[in-house]
C-alpha cells in the first residue's frame, strides 16, 4: 500500500425555480399594465461543491484530512454569494494505543451530539467491543456559520459497546451544552443501534 493518497470531486449545478400565475378572461382586451406578480423567480443560482480527502500513514500513525465546501452564486440583483464549509477536519489514529483524534468542523450523531459542530473528538478502542469517547465543541446550525459563532459550547463523554450478535451496538452518554453562562441542554442517555 502506498503511504499516501488523495481524492476529490467537484461539481456545479444551475438551479432555477420560476412560478407563473395568469388568470385572464379571453373575452376582455389584453391588459395594458400587467400584474408584476404574474411571474416570479424564486431561485436562480449556480451551486458549486468541492470535496477533498487526503490520507497518509506510516508504521505507527494513520491520518486523514477532509474538506467539503460549497459556493452558491445568485444571479439576481441583490443576491449575495454564500460560501459554506460542511466539513474541514484532521483525523489521526495512533495504532499502538488504538487512539483516534479528530479536530475541526465535523458531524457526529451519537453520544448525545446532535449533528455538525466545530471542536474535537478523542476515541480510545479499549477492546474489540468497548470504545471510550470524549467530545467538546460548539454546535453549528448552518454550514455558512463561522466557527464558534455563538457563545454556545458543549462537552461530553460516551462509552460504545459492540457490535454483538451480528451488529447490535449500544452507547451510554452524558453531555452538557452551555449558552454563555446558562445551561442550555443536559442529557444522560443510551442509544441502541
Amino acid at each position: 500500500a502506498s503511504p499516501g493518497s488523495a481524492s476529490g470531486s467537484a461539481s456545479s449545478f444551475y438551479i432555477r425555480d420560476d412560478s407563473f400565475r395568469k388568470v385572464r378572461d379571453p373575452s376582455l382586451p389584453p391588459e395594458i399594465n400587467p400584474d408584476k406578480d404574474e411571474h416570479r423567480v424564486h431561485q436562480n443560482v449556480l451551486l458549486s461543491s468541492v470535496d477533498l480527502i487526503a490520507a497518509w500513514h506510516n508504521n505507527g500513525i494513520k491520518s486523514k484530512l477532509r474538506f467539503s465546501g460549497t459556493e452558491e452564486h445568485g444571479f439576481d440583483s441583490g443576491d449575495k454569494d454564500i460560501v459554506a464549509v460542511a466539513a474541514l477536519n484532521l483525523e489521526t489514529t495512533i495504532r499502538a494505543w488504538d487512539l483516534t483524534t479528530r479536530f475541526g468542523r465535523q458531524t457526529r450523531n451519537t453520544g448525545g451530539v446532535l449533528g455538525r459542530f466545530d471542536g474535537g473528538l478523542v476515541s480510545w478502542q479499549a477492546s474489540p467491543f468497548v470504545r471510550f469517547n470524549t467530545v467538546a465543541g460548539s454546535p453549528v446550525e448552518r454550514r455558512k456559520d463561522t466557527p464558534f459563532k455563538d457563545d454556545k459550547y458543549f462537552y461530553g463523554a460516551s462509552v460504545d459497546f459492540g457490535p454483538f450478535w451480528g451488529g447490535l451496538e449500544t452507547s451510554l452518554f452524558a453531555i452538557e451544552q452551555r449558552d454563555r453562562s446558562w445551561r442550555d441542554r443536559q442529557r444522560i442517555g443510551a442509544v441502541l443501534r
